[in-house]
């Protein structure tokens, strides 16, 4: 079993306390927030719908084999732009700020992980040559299946405006995710076929 100090929910238990301690005891306005699962443009790659507009970059660039590998696409998850939760933070401390207080921060659209890829191909030109294969590799020992947060406490100080996106923005938010991607894509293919012809020269 991992000690309080190595322990990650220990540490974050811990920093909580502490930003909570400094805020009572020093009157500074030290807040405490759990933020949700957002996403939208040049997000890393390590991240499931990232990763699915990366593949499918490469697949409609013809760097891979037209096959997307995934991890577990049953999961549920409510997504929010990533611009909405920078926003919601520039909110919270600039809008009624309190000090000592606990908000949970996420979007309003809950979906499956399936709905995101499903999303992501729908915007592929090689939509229908596009197939979607389980990896083992992806898929973790423990996964948080259901994640739909409680914001009720952050909306009703009004610290909320415009945070969470409907269905048809979250459509927006992951047609603003594949875009960078295929840029990235064509930029290094770009680079590839110059160093090929420099190589020959």
């Amino acid at each position: 079993m991992l000690d309080g100090a190595h322990n990650p929910a220990g540490a974050r238990a811990l920093a909580q306390y502490v930003g909570r301690f400094y805020a009572e005891a020093y009157g500074m306005t030290v807040m405490t927030t759990r933020m949700f699962t957002h996403t939208g443009p040049r997000r890393g790659d390590v991240f499931a719908e990232s990763t699915f507009a990366k593949q499918i970059a490469m697949i409609e660039h013809n760097r891979i084999p037209p096959v997307v590998k995934v991890g577990n696409l049953q999961s549920l998850r409510t997504v929010a732009d990533v611009r909405d939760a920078v926003r919601a933070y520039f909110m919270l401390v600039t809008v009624n700020p309190v000090a000592g207080a606990y908000y949970n921060i996420g979007g309003t659209h809950s979906c499956t992980v399936k709905d995101i890829l499903d999303t992501l191909i729908s915007y592929s030109p090689l939509r229908d040559a596009i197939r979607v294969e389980v990896d083992p590799d992806r898929l973790r020992p423990i996964d948080a299946d259901l994640q739909v947060p409680n914001t009720a406490k952050f909306r009703a100080q009004q610290l909320c405006l415009g945070i969470g996106i409907a269905e048809g923005a979250c459509d927006a938010t992951h047609e603003a995710l594949s875009g960078p991607w295929s840029c990235l894509v064509d930029e290094a293919c770009q680079r590839l076929a110059t160093t090929a012809r420099l190589t020959r020269q």
